[in-house]
C-alpha cells in the first residue's frame, strides 16, 4: 500500500506486524469510558415505557 491509498488517519505505529504484540486496549476500544451511559439508557428505555402506557391508559381504559 502507498501513502496516497492509505487512510489519512493510518498511523504508522498502529500497524500490527506478526510477533509484535498489538495497539494498547485504551486505544484499540475506540469509545469512552464511564458518563454513566448505562444508567441514561435505562433511564430512558423506562421513560418510554411509562409513556406508552399512559396513552394506552388514555386512549384503550
Amino acid at each position: 500500500m502507498n501513502m496516497e491509498t492509505r487512510a489519512p488517519e493510518y498511523k504508522e505505529g498502529d500497524r500490527r506486524v506478526a510477533g509484535q504484540p498489538g495497539i494498547p486496549a485504551q486505544r484499540a476500544r475506540q469509545a469512552v469510558m464511564g458518563h454513566n451511559v448505562r444508567y441514561v439508557l435505562g433511564f430512558s428505555i423506562a421513560a418510554v415505557v411509562i409513556a406508552f402506557v399512559v396513552v394506552y391508559i388514555a386512549y384503550f381504559a
